[in-house]
């Protein structure tokens, strides 16, 4: 167990518990007793939410592997249908790749559980593409436009 710094509340002379002084330094222990807590609460909720997420990452892990080993099954069938008929290795089919080791490995990441629309670039507005969420009908009749008026203005 931990030893705890104890804070002393009398340096060994009689103390006044009405005294300002010593009112100060019981709610000053009792505040940072209360922080303490709050950082406890904070940093658990903070491993509770990293385990849910090595969790379902591991999970993701599993159902690649379990695909893995489906697609390997019907691959080694097939490739003894084909050894049954005689055909050239040459002429089989590629063997399925292992989710988790090879160069495409490291490209593999888990599709984010909470995340947010992608943002669209403004650096170049011109080129920029907007989600179906952001397009807005500005309408296609003359009724719609605001400048339904123009040609109105500068005839003399």
């Amino acid at each position: 167990m931990k030893d705890r710094k104890r804070q002393r509340l009398f340096d060994g002379k009689a103390q006044i518990i009405t005294a300002p002084e010593f009112q100060k330094l019981v709610k000053d222990m009792k505040e940072k007793l209360h922080l303490e807590k709050e950082q406890k609460e904070v940093q658990a909720t903070e491993r509770k939410k990293k385990a849910d997420a090595n969790a379902a990452l591991e999970h993701w892990k599993g159902q690649l592997i379990e695909r893995y080993n489906e697609n390997m099954a019907s691959y080694n069938e097939e490739c003894a249908t084909l050894a049954a008929d005689g055909v050239p290795k040459k002429f089989w089919p590629k063997k399925p790749t292992h989710p988790t080791q090879g160069r495409k490995a490291k490209q593999l990441k888990p599709p984010p559980i909470d995340s947010p629309l992608p943002s669209v670039p403004t650096t170049r507005p011109h080129r920029a593409v907007a989600n179906a969420d952001l397009i807005v009908d500005l309408g296609d009749g003359p009724e719609d436009s605001e400048y339904e008026d123009f040609e109105d203005e500068f005839d003399i």
